[in-house]
């Protein structure tokens, strides 16, 4: 048991899912050491000795976030059969998705790659990172899916690939931002219409399957 007067010890994985909400909520210039101090549960010393300081917890937040919150978002690019139609769950999922008022948070690599990755390497590494993760799966989905004969004869993967990734990142822009929640659907609807346009034949998703009810995950869980 805790000593009497003292808070309670919490464990390090812990104070990385305190401080990646922290930096979400916040953003990394107007997160404080002071903050992670009160609000992460880590003393000024184990904030350096433990996690290398702001900088190195931010980036452990970062990978935290790729692995519990970035995943689920992904999941329907997983699937090694993924094609067309699962580039168009994705983005329809944000359609319910935006409803929930924790979507004001958007992204925090996206944040993180305008406020941050200027800043320091070791996040701009990350975010490279993480963003050629995605350029990745949708390349290869968009290729396995011109082997299949489902996209129009002028369709080229790889900038087509490039194009969905700037159509997220433009997307969790908007859902961090204070505009509208009607704006970032239209915004949503938009893409899928150019999605659909890439399509030789409509595209054989599921009505149950277009917006994919998920709540906008405010935690690791």
């Amino acid at each position: 048991m805790a000593q009497r007067g003292r808070p309670p010890k919490i464990a390090p994985q812990d104070q990385v899912a305190r401080a990646m909400r922290l930096f979400w909520s916040r953003g990394y210039l107007d997160t404080r050491i002071e903050d992670l101090v009160g609000e992460a549960g880590a003393n000024r010393f184990s904030l350096y000795a433990r996690h290398g300081g702001k900088q190195g917890l931010y980036v452990k937040a970062l990978e935290l976030y790729r692995e519990k919150v970035m995943a689920l978002f992904l999941e329907p690019l997983a699937g090694e059969h993924a094609s067309l139609a699962e580039i168009h769950r994705f983005f329809a999922q944000f359609l319910t998705a935006l409803d929930d008022p924790g979507s004001r948070l958007g992204c925090l690599i996206c944040a993180a790659a305008v406020e941050a990755a200027p800043l320091e390497p070791a996040v701009a590494d990350r975010v490279a990172g993480y963003v050629a993760e995605l350029d990745e799966l949708f390349r290869t989905i968009l290729v396995r899916a011109r082997a299949r004969g489902e996209l129009t004869d002028d369709a080229e993967p790889t900038m087509l690939a490039d194009h969905l990734v700037g159509a997220a990142v433009g997307l969790m822009t908007l859902a961090r931002s204070p505009m509208p929640r009607a704006l970032v659907k239209n915004y949503v609807r938009g893409v899928l219409r150019f999605i659909e346009s890439l399509a030789r034949t409509p595209i054989p998703t599921p009505t149950h399957q277009l917006e994919r009810s998920i709540t906008w995950p405010q935690s690791t869980g």
